[in-house]
C-alpha cells in the first residue's frame, strides 16, 4: 500500500519535532510508571497467591490473546494512517467493526472454554476462559479517541487514563486476593480494569458521538490496510504465545507459572519499546514519509539511537543481573526464573532492533512486512519449541524463544534494502551500545557482589 497522501488534518511540520518530544515524555514517563505498578502488583501477588495461579492466567491469556490476534483488522493503525482518520464516517465504520470484533472473540472464548479444559487438565479454565472472554465486547465499545488522539500525538490524556484503569485493576486484584486468594482475583480484576478503560474513553477523551454506521468506502480502506496486518496477527500471536500455548501442555501449572514471571519481566522492557515505536514514532514517521520523505532516513536513525541507549542497556543489565533481581524481589519459589530471565534478555536486545526496522517500513504503508516477519517468528517458535525440549527440556525451549528474532534477521535487511532505508555502519552501533551495556552490568553485578 502507498502512502497515503498528506491531508488537512496532519500536524505542521515545523511542529512535529515539538509534538514528538511531549509525546514520547508522556509515552516514557507513562509507560515507566505504569511497568512500576504491573511489576509492584506482581510480586505483591505472587505473595498472596501459588504459582499455579499465575500458570492458569498465562493459560487463559493465551488463548484470549490469540482471539484477539485472529481477528486483527489494525483498526487503530488505519485510524493513525489513513488521510480520513478524522472523518466521522470512517470512524463511526471503525467503531462499528470494533464492536463486532469484540463480540466474536466472546463468542469464541466461550466456545474454546470446555475443550480447553479438557486439554490441559484443568477443569477451572472453563469459568476462566468464559468470564475472560466479556472483557473483549466491552473492549469493542472503546472510543476511537484512543487512535485519533495517537494521530495527533496527544498522548498526555490517553496515559492517564490508561494509568487509572491499571491502578483500579491492581487495586480490585490485590483487594480480591487479600480476601479470596484464588486465580479469580487476577481473571476479576482485569475485567473490572477493562471496564473502567472503556467508560473512561468516552468520558475523559474528547467526546466523539459514536454511532453504528457503516460506509463501504470506509470499509474497504480499513480492510486493505488490515488485511496483512491481520495475517501478521495470527502469525505474531504463535510467535509471542507460542512458547506457553505448548508449555503448558509440557510442564505443571507451577512450573508454568514461574515461567510467566520470567516472561512478565522482559515483556515489560519490550513492551515499553512498542508501545514508543506504536504511538509516537509510527505517526512521526508516517507525517515524515507523507510530506518530507527526504527526511525519513535521518529522522529513523537520530531516534532510534535513544532508543538503543535506554532498551540496550536495559537489556544488558538483566542479561547479567536477571537472576538477582528474581531473588531480591521473590521467594525460593520463584527461585528458576532468574535464569530464565537473564536469557530471554538476549531476545529482548534483538526486538529493539527488529521493531524500529519493521515499524519505519509500515510507516510507509509496506504493512506486509509485518507479516512476513510474524510468519518467520512463528515457524521458528512451531519448529523449535519441540525440538527444544526434546534436546534440553525446559532449557531448550528459553533458549528457542530468547533466539527467536534470528529469522527475521533477513526478512527486514530485504525490506530495508529495497526501501532504500538500510545505513550498514548505523546498525553496526546497535551491536557496539548492546556489548558496552553487557560489559556495564557485569562490573555493576561485579561491584553489587
Amino acid at each position: 500500500m502507498s502512502p497515503q497522501p498528506a491531508s488537512d488534518d496532519s500536524p505542521p511540520q515545523r511542529s512535529l519535532k515539538a509534538l514528538a518530544f511531549r509525546a514520547a515524555s508522556w509515552t516514557v514517563g507513562g509507560q515507566a510508571l505504569a511497568q512500576g505498578l504491573r511489576l509492584l502488583s506482581n510480586v505483591i501477588l505472587a505473595r498472596l497467591l501459588f504459582p499455579e495461579a499465575f500458570g492458569l492466567t498465562a493459560i487463559v491469556g493465551v488463548f484470549i490473546y490469540g482471539l484477539i490476534m485472529f481477528s486483527d483488522l489494525g483498526i487503530g493503525p488505519s485510524i493513525v494512517v489513513n488521510r480520513r482518520g478524522e472523518d466521522p464516517e470512517f470512524l463511526n465504520t471503525a467503531w462499528t467493526i470494533q464492536i463486532i470484533r469484540g463480540a466474536i472473540i466472546t463468542i469464541g472464548a466461550i466456545m474454546l472454554a470446555w475443550p480447553v479444559a479438557a486439554i490441559y487438565g484443568q477443569p477451572e479454565l472453563k469459568g476462566l476462559l468464559a468470564v475472560a472472554g466479556c472483557g473483549a465486547l466491552i473492549q469493542g465499545f472503546d472510543s476511537t479517541a484512543l487512535h485519533t488522539q495517537q494521530r495527533k500525538l496527544a498522548l498526555g490524556p490517553v496515559i492517564k487514563l490508561e494509568l487509572i484503569a491499571q491502578v483500579v485493576t491492581i487495586l480490585v486484584m490485590v483487594s480480591w486476593a487479600l480476601v479470596s486468594p484464588t486465580v479469580w482475583a487476577l481473571v476479576g480484576g482485569a475485567l473490572v480494569g477493562t471496564a473502567t478503560k472503556t467508560v473512561l474513553s468516552h468520558f475523559y477523551l474528547p467526546r466523539f458521538s459514536h454511532r453504528l454506521h457503516w460506509d463501504p468506502s470506509a470499509a474497504r480502506e480499513i480492510y486493505s490496510f488490515g488485511s496483512w496486518i491481520f495475517l501478521s496477527s495470527i502469525f505474531t500471536f504463535i510467535a509471542v504465545q507460542g512458547d506457553r500455548l505448548l508449555l503448558g501442555y509440557y510442564l505443571s501449572m507451577t512450573l508454568l507459572g514461574v515461567y510467566s514471571i520470567a516472561i512478565r519481566f522482559s515483556e515489560a522492557l519490550t513492551n515499553l519499546q512498542i508501545r514508543l515505536m506504536h504511538s509516537v514514532l509510527f505517526p512521526v514517521f508516517s507525517e515524515t514519509a507523507r510530506s518530507n520523505p527526504e527526511r525519513l532516513v535521518d529522522r529513523y536513525y537520530k531516534t532510534r539511537l535513544w532508543m538503543e541507549l535506554a532498551f540496550l542497556t536495559a537489556s544488558g543489565l538483566l542479561l547479567t543481573n536477571g537472576h538477582l533481581l528474581i531473588d531480591v524481589l521473590y521467594d525460593e519459589r520463584y527461585a528458576e526464573a532468574g535464569w530464565m530471565l537473564q536469557v530471554m534478555a538476549i531476545q529482548v536486545a534483538m526486538s529493539v532492533i527488529m521493531t524500529s526496522q519493521e515499524t519505519v517500513i509500515v510507516a510507509l504503508g509496506k504493512s506486509y512486512y509485518g507479516f512476513a516477519r510474524s510468519l518467520a517468528k512463528a515457524i521458528w517458535i512451531l519448529a523449535g519449541v519441540p525440538i527444544g525440549w526434546y534436546v534440553a527440556g525446559l532449557h531448550g525451549v528459553v533458549w528457542c524463544v530468547a533466539l527467536s528474532e534470528i529469522p527475521v534477521l533477513p526478512v527486514l535487511l530485504t525490506g530495508m534494502i529495497k526501501l532504500k532505508l538500510l545505513r550498514p555502519m548505523l546498525e553496526l552501533r546497535s551491536l557496539a551500545i548492546w556489548g558496552a551495556s553487557c560489559a556495564l552490568g557485569w562490573l555493576a553485578g561485579a561491584s553489587f557482589l
